[in-house]
Parts: structure tokens; C-alpha cells; sequence
């Protein structure tokens, strides 16, 4: 799952009394380059929980091909795999994770690679991966950058919205 995330557009967001932003999930995927290393509150829908671990859920977007990945800390042991469907509200900071173009381009390699031999086990997979690394290929190339970036939060509590 891949989210080109775009420069912040201008834009007031609502605060709390502490002038922690409270944004929704589409607010913070097309703002988060700005917010990184800065709390914040994100609100969205629960699409997936970590089975294994459940140190991480994932917050749908209006786009469904994108979401927001929200990792447990702070106050948080784990998430309960009973949170799928419900509406959250987390708090903590957004951080990124930026993956270099030599990395995607060996990556994409690999892949054409095993498509070329016939070795991908579930070939519809694989052109999807294939066409996510296009995806960030286009993303650099517009925004002159040599990383692709991948914005996610590192909550230190949340709730359940009703």
C-alpha cells in the first residue's frame, strides 16, 4: 500500500488548548511532511490491526488505496484486534521513513527479474508491486527528490471516538 504524500497545503487547522493539531487522516497525508517530529492528533476509521504483534493499526483514508499507519508507544502496550471499524483518535508524532531511489530501483529489478523468469508465485501481486514502484519513481522525478517518503505516527495514546 502506497501513499504519495504531497507538500502541505495552506491551511488552518483546528487545535486544542494545548496547539496540538487535530487532524484527520486525509488532513495528515496530504500535510505530513509538515508536521514530522511534531505531535499531533489524527482521526480516522481502523481498517487493519496487527494480528501478531498488534503494535500497529492502519486508519482509512478517502482514497482506498491509502492509508495512515499508527504504531503503539507511550501508554500504549497494543492494540485490540476489536478496534477494526471503529472510529480512533491517536496522538503522537509523525515521523518518516524515507526510502532511497537506488533502493527502489534494485528493488523494482528484483522483481521485473522474477516476473521475466516466471518465479512470481502470485503474478497479479507482483504487478501491483511493480506498479507501486513506478508510482514512487514518478513521485521523485516530480518532486525532484532522490527518496520517496512514508509518513506515519508514533502514538503515545488514543480513544475510541463514538
Amino acid at each position: 500500500m502506497i501513499a504519495t504524500l504531497m507538500s502541505a497545503n495552506a491551511q488552518t487547522n483546528k487545535t486544542t488548548a494545548a496547539q496540538c493539531p487535530i487532524l484527520t487522516s486525509d488532513e495528515l497525508l496530504e500535510q505530513a511532511e509538515k508536521f514530522v517530529n511534531k505531535e499531533v492528533y489524527v482521526k480516522g476509521v481502523v481498517t487493519h490491526v496487527c494480528h501478531n504483534s498488534g503494535k500497529k493499526v492502519f486508519i482509512a483514508t478517502n482514497d482506498e488505496n491509502k492509508s495512515i499507519q499508527i504504531f503503539a508507544g507511550g501508554n500504549i502496550d497494543k492494540f485490540s484486534t476489536d478496534l477494526a471499524g471503529k472510529q480512533i483518535r491517536a496522538k503522537g508524532s509523525v515521523a518518516e521513513h524515507r526510502i532511497s531511489k537506488a533502493t527502489i530501483d534494485k528493488q523494482e529489478a528484483q522483481m521485473a527479474a522474477e516476473l521475466e523468469k516466471e518465479n512470481c508465485m502470485n503474478v497479479e501481486r507482483c504487478n501491483s508491486v511493480m506498479s507501486n514502484y513506478k508510482k514512487m519513481q514518478e513521485w521523485m522525478a516530480k518532486n525532484k527528490k532522490d527518496y520517496y517518503p512514508l509518513y506515519f505516527v508514533k502514538a503515545t495514546s488514543f480513544e475510541i471516538l463514538k
